[in-house]
C-alpha cells in the first residue's frame, strides 16, 4: 500500500500513523491550495480617504506589491494591469512578517496589512470568501482591496466521500474569519480561522 501511495505522490514517513488512518473518524484540511486553487484575484477595493481616487489607491496597492512573488501580490499588479493603471514608484519595500508589506515613496510610509493585523473595526462590505487588506498611509486606513480564491472543482466531492465513509472533515486555516467561513458554509463543513502553523498542531493534538 505505501508503495501503491508512493506512486500516487505520498509519501509516508511513520507507517503505525498511516496503520491508524483506518480508525480516522475526523480529517482536518488546509484551506488555500487544498480546497481551493490558491490563484488569488481582486473581487473589489474600496477608498477610505477623499484625498485619493479609486485609480490613486490601486497605484499604490500596485507599486507598494511591486517585485513580490506572493500569489496575492501578483493578483494586485495584474488587477493593475487590466485596468491600465500605473504602478507608483515605491523608495523602499520589505515584507513585515505574518502582517504584510510596507513602503516608503513621496516621504509617506504605506503599508499593505491584514484586516487582523490593522487591528480596527472597518465600516467595509466584504465579498463572502474573500479576505481584506488594509492599505494605510502613516498608520491611517485610506483603501482596502479584497481578495479571493475559488474552490477546486473536486473539493465539494471530496467532503461527500469523506462524509459517506463516517469522517468529519475540518477546515483550519490561517485566513481569516470571513474567508473561512465562507468556504466551509460552500463546503457545509466546521472550519477554524485565523490560525498559525502552531494553532493547527495544538488543534491536531
Amino acid at each position: 500500500e505505501t508503495s501503491l501511495g508512493a506512486s500516487r505522490g505520498l509519501l509516508v514517513k511513520n507507517r503505525e500513523a498511516y496503520e491508524l488512518t483506518t480508525k480516522a473518524d475526523v480529517m482536518i484540511l488546509d484551506q488555500t491550495g487544498t480546497l481551493t486553487t490558491g490563484e488569488f484575484k481582486v473581487l473589489d477595493t474600496q477608498v477610505l480617504d477623499d484625498n485619493y481616487s479609486h485609480e490613486e489607491i490601486v497605484a499604490l496597492l500596485a507599486g507598494i506589491e511591486a517585485g513580490s512573488s506572493h500569489p496575492i501580490a501578483q493578483s494586485i499588479v495584474e488587477y493593475a494591469e487590466s485596468e491600465g493603471i500605473s504602478p507608483v514608484n515605491f523608495d523602499t519595500n520589505e515584507v513585515i512578517s505574518g502582517e504584510g508589506v510596507a513602503g516608503e515613496t513621496d516621504g509617506k510610509e504605506y503599508q499593505l496589512i491584514s484586516q487582523k493585523s490593522y487591528g480596527q473595526e472597518l465600516n467595509v462590505d466584504t465579498p463572502v470568501g474573500a479576505t481584506l487588506s488594509v492599505l494605510t498611509e502613516d498608520g491611517k486606513a485610506i483603501g482596502t482591496v479584497a481578495l479571493g480564491d475559488d474552490l477546486k472543482p473536486t473539493s465539494k466531492e471530496l467532503m461527500n466521500i469523506l462524509k459517506e465513509q463516517g469522517i468529519e472533515p475540518i477546515i483550519a486555516t490561517g485566513d481569516n474569519e470571513s474567508a473561512a467561513k465562507g468556504i466551509a458554509g460552500e463546503l457545509g463543513v466546521e472550519y477554524y480561522a485565523n490560525m498559525s502553523p502552531q494553532d493547527k498542531h495544538d488543534l491536531i493534538e
